[in-house]
């Protein structure tokens, strides 16, 4: 019980007094329900102000409530270390959201004197055109919804979908929101993500880097001599990295030039060290190309 109970620790003070605030109002409403003080609140649409005001604020508490003891069910039993960034956790979140809206919009209706349910029943066939219309959107949520419920990809996850790569920082009903290397926002249909192959490297224990570079063959730099070179700048990584997997090996051979690629497997919990890594690499590589380059350039000159 003391652990189901910890969960609650994680509720902020904000959303304490959000949540004591709505009890006030229903409190307020109900006494101005049953005791108006004026004939003001007697009135009509008061009345009807006050009753839509209750409605949703009634039902709000109780999904609030409710979605709360399920969190902290789901993370008793998934030994979830932080309720805020979770899977589960985001669709139950969107999922109270929707709920939201929905009972704003029954509380609308009932204030200006609306039969939700005649309402509906009226519009039925509208309803099923605007279904219709809409029908790629619905899709859309629903898939948001299998993804938010999926353990396939979690939020955080380092991913490759297409040519778009990053973290996943939100997942709504419409996109899953990545962040690519260079600080990019990429925003993926839940479509794409359901029916384009997704490679997750969150789910390795190393993830794969590599990048191509060229060197003029005037300079003489064989591939022992780049190897050793760029492995220095690399003793200060070692521990963030695959054992035995740093190479550098020769593409293509042209005439002019040899195109190499440099390969290394990197800890997939260290992934945000990799542009730190590529940067200092290829910083080490246009100084050995600047260095030679000027050796030839004097050798021509003499």
């Amino acid at each position: 019980m003391g652990e189901f109970f910890k969960y609650f620790k994680q509720i902020t003070l904000r959303n304490v007094l959000y949540f004591l605030a709505k009890i006030g109002v229903i409190i307020l409403c109900r006494y101005l329900l049953d005791e108006p003080p004026t004939t003001i609140f007697k009135s009509r649409i008061a009345v009807d102000l006050l009753n839509g005001i209750l409605f949703f604020l009634i039902f709000n508490v109780v999904i609030s409530v409710l979605s709360l003891f399920v969190i902290s069910i789901y993370a008793v039993n998934k030994h979830v270390a932080d309720i805020r960034d979770n899977n589960f956790i985001l669709g139950v979140k969107r999922i109270v959201t929707m709920f939201n809206v929905i009972l704003a919009i029954v509380a609308i209706m009932k204030t200006v004197s609306i039969n939700p349910l005649e309402f509906v029943t009226s519009i039925s066939i509208a309803a099923a055109a605007f279904a219709l219309l809409s029908k790629d959107y619905i899709t859309n949520m629903i898939n948001g919804l299998i993804i938010m419920f999926s353990d396939k990809l979690s939020l955080g996850n380092y991913i490759v979908v297409d040519k778009n790569k990053g973290k996943i920082i939100d997942i709504t009903f419409l996109n899953v929101v990545i962040l690519d290397d260079e600080g990019d926002i990429h925003y993926i249909p839940n479509t794409t993500m359901l029916t384009q192959v997704v490679i997750n490297h969150s789910h390795l224990l190393y993830k794969k880097v590599y990048f191509e570079f060229d060197i003029d063959n005037r300079l003489g730099l064989d591939m022992d001599f780049l190897y050793d070179k760029l492995w220095v700048e690399m003793a200060s990584y070692t521990d963030f990295i695959e054992p035995n997997s740093f190479l550098v090996r020769p593409k293509e051979i042209e005439k002019d030039y040899i195109r190499y690629r440099l390969v290394f497997h990197i800890k997939t919990q260290e992934i945000y060290r990799e542009r730190i890594i590529k940067k200092q690499l290829l910083q080490t590589i246009i100084t050995l190309i600047t260095q030679h380059s000027k050796g030839i350039k004097q050798y021509v000159k003499d």
